[in-house]
């Protein structure tokens, strides 16, 4: 498990969605500007496919 959640971190880290700031033996991750776009649009699709109806 462990294996597909730094998977889906390297991933998004070279796709430019959010980058790490080595502090000591942590590595927290931030969102980008982009990956704050990506989230936005995440969530209006979403509300698009409920006003839809396709959830249903």
């Amino acid at each position: 498990m462990r294996y597909k959640y730094d998977s889906a971190f390297l991933t998004l880290e070279a796709q430019g969605f959010i980058e790490r700031r080595e502090d000591g033996t942590s590595t927290p991750y931030f969102a980008t500007v982009r990956g704050r776009q990506l989230v936005a649009l995440l969530k209006l699709e979403e509300s698009e496919r409920k006003d839809v109806g396709v959830n249903d």
